[in-house]
């Protein structure tokens, strides 16, 4: 136990150890009900639109919904993250016998891009819960009616994403427009219609 709390503490892995600190710091908070749960939450998603250097970022929203994110709340994911990179971590510098910060960065980066990995398989689950709560059938037809922000960019032939805010967690519907315009990130809109069979909601323009 005292050479794990060594190595936790050690240049190597002080990073790390700080996040995974940081993760059980917040569920103990979360747990005891000092904080809400959604207080971390952000959004992740990037404007189609925007462009870097001439080239489209469009790809980058494909990535963040690959791993899951913005289909499960941000401190889920980055616990499953987090946790296993720290023991990725620990274990690697534990095996080649290294104690400096210097290796240990790179270290840390090749374990981040594993923990993506296994975050994204650890939160599949998640994805459906949430899925299920954020989509079922008697929430289609509740939330007809209702208005709704833009997060990723929709139009009539490409589907986005809105959320619907509540007293709760917010709804996050898959969206399509009925006009031919496109809606960019915080628009707003108005849910029209749910087609439980494409699990989409068809939204239009709301001022």
């Amino acid at each position: 136990m005292n050479e794990v709390l060594a190595a936790s503490v050690s240049p190597a892995n002080i990073i790390i150890t700080a996040l995974a600190i940081f993760v059980v710091v917040y569920w103990i908070t979360v747990i005891i009900g000092l904080l809400d749960m959604d207080l971390f939450d952000i959004d992740v998603d990037l404007d189609a639109d925007a462009e870097i250097d001439g080239a489209s970022v469009m790809w980058l929203n494909n990535v963040l919904a690959f791993f899951n994110l913005g289909q499960v709340p941000v401190m889920i994911f980055f616990t499953f993250l987090i946790i296993p990179s720290w023991t990725i971590s620990m274990i690697i510098n534990d095996l080649i016998g290294n104690s400096s910060i210097i290796l240990g960065i790179p270290v840390l980066l090749g374990s981040l891009i594993l923990g993506l990995f296994i975050a994204k398989f650890m939160t599949m689950p998640f994805v459906k819960i949430f899925g299920k709560l954020n989509s079922s059938g008697d929430a289609g037809d509740v939330l007809i009616g209702k208005v709704c922000t833009i997060t990723i960019p929709a139009s009539k032939i490409k589907t986005g994403q809105a959320k619907v805010s509540t007293k709760g967690a917010p709804h996050i519907l898959n969206v399509r427009t009925t006009t031919d315009s496109k809606m960019s990130n915080g628009e707003t809109g108005l849910v029209l219609e749910y087609r439980k069979d494409q699990n989409i909601y068809l939204i239009e323009p709301y001022n």
